[in-house]
Order: structure tokens, then C-alpha cells, then sequence
């Protein structure tokens, strides 16, 4: 214990911050059922640093369009104010993706999953 207390403030610090950021897992998995309170007290600790996930991360073809289904595509377009029109809904999926990339690029616009809401979910 005396080795942690002759630490300075800054090493102290960096060591709490390592230590929260190991114990919060804040990674959604498709059904399983036991991560909805992980989830939320990851989102209020997300809240409550404010940390803005648009300096951290942006949807593209490859990390996010291209993983789900064109019908899920052509929502989280109208979910970002750009709903998609018939002739994209015709393009392969690889297409659709790369211009749903173009579309909500500077937008804001995230999604669910990667969102910190200032509501707390339980």
C-alpha cells in the first residue's frame, strides 16, 4: 500500500482511469440477455464524462453499414434525416452501404449502440 500512496496524483489517476476503463464493458452482443444493466451503467457513465462518441467514432460501409441488412440500412438512413429513395433500395447491398456512408458523413448522426443517451435505461 505504501508503494501506491508515494505515487504523484497523475500516476494515481492514470491507475483509476486503466481500472474503470477495464471493469466497464459497455459492448452490445446480439442476443444475449444479461447485458441490459452492464449497458446502462455504461451509458451513465458515459453521461456523466460527456463523451461526445462523434470524435471517436463515424458509421461507414465497413464498420457499420456493411454489417447489417439493407431493409436496416434504409432505417438508420430515415433514422438520420436522409431516408434512402426506391432507386438506392435497388443498388447491392455493398453499394447501398458505401452511399448510406456518404449520406450521415457529418451528419452527427450514430447508431443505437454506439449513442450515449442522457436517459438511464434499467
Amino acid at each position: 500500500m505504501a508503494v501506491v500512496l508515494a505515487q504523484s496524483q497523475e500516476t494515481l489517476l492514470s491507475f483509476l482511469a486503466f481500472s474503470a476503463a477495464a471493469a466497464i464493458n459497455a459492448v452490445q452482443i446480439k442476443n444475449q440477455s444479461d447485458q441490459a444493466l452492464r449497458l446502462a451503467h455504461a451509458n451513465s457513465l458515459g453521461t456523466a464524462l460527456q463523451i461526445d462518441m462523434n470524435r471517436w467514432f463515424a458509421p461507414t460501409a465497413e464498420n457499420f453499414f456493411g454489417r447489417i441488412s439493407k431493409p436496416q440500412i434504409a432505417s438508420a438512413l430515415a433514422a438520420a434525416g436522409k431516408p434512402a429513395d426506391t432507386g438506392k433500395l435497388n443498388l447491392k447491398k455493398a453499394q447501398f452501404a458505401a452511399a448510406a456512408e456518404t449520406e450521415v458523413a457529418g451528419t452527427g448522426w450514430l447508431p443505437e449502440p454506439v449513442r450515449i443517451s442522457a436517459e438511464i435505461r434499467e
